[in-house]
């Protein structure tokens, strides 16, 4: 199996010609794609099919023709998908949900599977065709972006009062949903569409490992129950100069039947996707930005667990296709922390040691937060929600990122806090003993800081400390862990913080009541302002 693996990276990192992915004898479908003008859904006589847009069966990629006709093949468990491009909306239904595929599974999923998955699509239609509805191209848009929902019936309220009962103040162009949409209860899909509905926008959701159906006997009906609901478990789209690629990288072998129990799962994206990736790329433009949204990041960067490491080989293969482009952008979730890095360090650090890797300059990967915070733990607030801090002390929430032709930027929004309050000061606490001064440190959570960040602390107007950026566990969800300990699963743990800064108290300190005054700079035009009043004793 290891030596097939290889045969196969090595072909991949060969050739960058387009991948077919059947046989010659594998049957086609064809159909058109067209500019829906009455929005019916029907592609009526007087319409126009739209040339130039890609349409895939998760394999294949092809572009219409100049009267919008597409042909690919098919076989009997396929999901036939077009690429929004810029400038077209696709339709919605009434959960706002994007309707830009067509399912075909004649025998629909296997019945043994514990949540319902897709129903029998029965025989396939002369034709599939695609409507698209005609915008105007997307040079600048917003969209909100959250990861790790996890609802159950009983958080449902939380996430709808807490985080999109919040969204509902802003305005975006999508939502999209980095994974783990429900915590393993299949069943709660539809409820969270009926919160999430309510946006008034088109809503994607991106597959992750608490949304799978855990007693499939394999690993390609993982997904049955998802796709029942949002259609294909990896796609593209495109707003204005920005392609949006939605990824499956959760790997599972199945329901472990010797000890009835959830099976071995990991990361990765497999050869079929693999294959689709390479033939989707090759039609984007390279000043484009490619934006990659999954749930479990490429890169290992909390320390929680090996399990969900990036596969090497994989990664070989996608920095070879992405070596050439200077835009480039990956989201995702799963850790229930937020974090900043360069995916080029990270994974040239942890995977290629000593080897020469061909990889883009420039490759920021963003772990979004939780919108479930500690998966809603902890005591409630006046609100009766309770105050749900991630594991690495950032507030639960949710970010608008703003795009602009091929640029983007972000705002993190911790629900129930002002929009300004973007750090911490964790230490020192509000009384320090003058004998523990010399072990005393400033230490802020800047929540969405990464290596860029500049921090400082202003003591009485007068004193200026610079801080630095110290990795480590912040000492105010260390605390709350501890005090509030029955409140969270036995398993959850605060995790260690990329985004914290520190610095000892200056020397010289007496007793007396002093003001600090930390200045935060983010990115230009992101400047916050945090204030604590300490007295030594």
């Amino acid at each position: 199996m290891k030596n097939k693996k290889l045969i196969l990276i090595s072909l991949l990192l060969a050739t960058s010609s387009h991948f077919l992915c059947f046989s010659q004898n594998t049957p086609n479908v064809s159909g058109y794609v067209f500019d829906d003008s009455n929005q019916n859904g029907i592609f009526d006589a007087k319409e126009k099919g739209v040339a130039g847009v890609l349409v895939s069966n998760q394999c294949e990629v092809v572009k219409t023709n100049n009267k919008g006709v597409y042909s690919l093949p098919i076989t009997s468990e396929t999901i036939i998908f077009v690429t929004k491009p810029s400038g077209y909306n696709v339709p919605v239904n009434e959960l706002n949900l994007p309707q830009f595929y067509y399912i075909h599974q004649p025998e629909g999923s296997p019945k043994y599977l514990f949540y319902k998955g897709i129903a029998p699509s029965g025989s396939l239609p002369p034709q599939i065709n695609f409507p698209l509805i005609k915008s105007e191209t997307e040079n600048e848009f917003k969209v909100f972006i959250v990861a790790d929902p996890q609802v159950r019936s009983e958080t449902l309220e939380y996430y709808k009062n807490d985080i999109v009962q919040n969204m509902l103040k802003y305005k975006a162009d999508f939502y999209m949903g980095l994974g783990d949409m429900v915590g393993d209860v299949l069943s709660m899909f539809t409820p969270l569409n009926k919160v999430t509905q309510h946006l008034g926008i088109p809503v994607y959701n991106i597959f992750g490992n608490h949304d799978m159906n855990w007693r499939t006997s394999k690993q390609k009906y993982k997904a049955e129950t998802f796709k029942s609901h949002f259609g294909p478990d990896y796609f593209s789209f495109n707003y204005g100069k920005v392609h949006f690629v939605v990824l499956n990288n959760i790997n599972y072998h199945g329901w472990n039947k010797e000890t009835n129990s959830k099976g071995v799962q990991g990361t990765s994206l497999g050869e079929k996707q693999l294959k689709w990736l390479i033939n989707d790329l090759q039609f984007v433009p390279e000043d484009n930005l490619v934006v990659f949204s999954q749930h479990i990041p490429f890169s290992q960067i909390s320390g929680r667990t090996n399990k969900y490491s990036a596969d090497k080989d994989e990664m070989r293969v996608l920095f070879d296709v992405l070596k050439t482009r200077k835009h480039l952008l990956s989201l995702a979730g799963h850790h229930h922390t937020f974090q900043t890095h360069e995916l080029v360090n990270e994974l040239s650090s942890s995977f290629f040691v000593g080897e020469q890797v061909l990889s883009p300059d420039l490759f920021p990967e963003i772990v979004v937060g939780a919108g479930s915070g500690s998966w809603f733990s902890f005591p409630k607030d006046e609100r009766g929600i309770p105050w749900s801090v991630s594991l690495d002390g950032t507030p639960n929430g949710f970010s608008i990122f703003s795009f602009s032709g091929n640029e983007y930027d972000y705002q993190y929004y911790p629900t129930n806090h002002p929009e300004d309050f973007q750090m911490r000061i964790s230490r020192p606490l509000h009384i320090v003993d003058k004998d523990s001064l010399q072990k005393e440190k400033i230490i802020v959570n800047v929540f969405t800081g990464d290596s860029n960040t500049k921090v400082s602390c202003t003591i009485n107007d007068d004193t200026l400390v610079m801080l630095d950026q110290t990795p480590m566990i912040d000492p105010y969800i260390a605390d709350i862990y501890s005090q509030y300990r029955e409140y969270v699963a036995s398993w959850s743990e605060p995790q260690k913080s990329t985004h914290i800064w520190s610095a000892p108290l200056p020397d010289g300190l007496v007793p007396g009541t002093y003001k600090l005054k930390v200045d935060v700079t983010l990115r230009p035009g992101k400047d916050y302002t945090s204030y604590k009043l300490i007295e030594i004793k």
